[in-house]
């Protein structure tokens, strides 16, 4: 009876020692494969635009790549650009951004430009104080188009043929 205490107390100790070792070594694989699938390499990269606007042309010349991005807009629909303001969600999602992409005209992107360093004014023409909407323009909209594809063409110029056939 005494060897049967001491063979149980053996084995329950080694299957405790087992089990530890394989828990350790499973622990190990798994966060090893978990860091590595949520690398940057299968990150999406985050596109914060001014309006819903910039959102669709970024969108348009991206085209299938859009799946690699991320792409949101400060103003959506139905929000009045008057009324939206730096709240510490906008500055957070403004600090999550890869890159932040505005007109300038409105007067939300005219603070942003002065406020935040990374963000990126895809039109350099004149504004018009009466009506900011300068995408509404044919003749801007064209500056906008190859203001961003240059923009897209700076962050992945591996695909410039595929953006370039986009652009036309």
């Amino acid at each position: 009876m005494r060897y049967n205490i001491i063979i149980t107390g053996f084995f329950r100790e080694f299957f405790n020692k087992l089990l530890f070792f394989l828990s350790l070594v499973l622990l190990i694989y798994f966060s090893t494969f978990c860091s590595n699938f949520y690398s940057n390499d299968y990150k999406k990269k985050f596109i914060l635009v001014s309006v819903l606007p910039l959102k669709g042309i970024v969108e348009n010349l991206l085209g299938d790549k859009s799946k690699y991005y991320e792409i949101q807009a400060i103003i959506d629909t139905g929000v009045d650009h008057h009324n939206i303001d730096l709240s510490p969600v906008l500055i957070k999602k403004i600090d999550l951004a890869n890159y932040v992409l505005s007109f300038g005209s409105l007067e939300l992107e005219k603070v942003l430009l002065s406020k935040v360093s990374k963000v990126i004014n895809l039109y350099d023409g004149p504004y018009n104080t009466i009506d900011p909407h300068v995408w509404l323009s044919l003749k801007n909209l064209k500056k906008i188009y190859l203001n961003t594809f240059n923009f897209i063409y700076s962050v992945d110029k591996a695909n410039y043929k595929y953006y370039k056939s986009r652009l036309n």
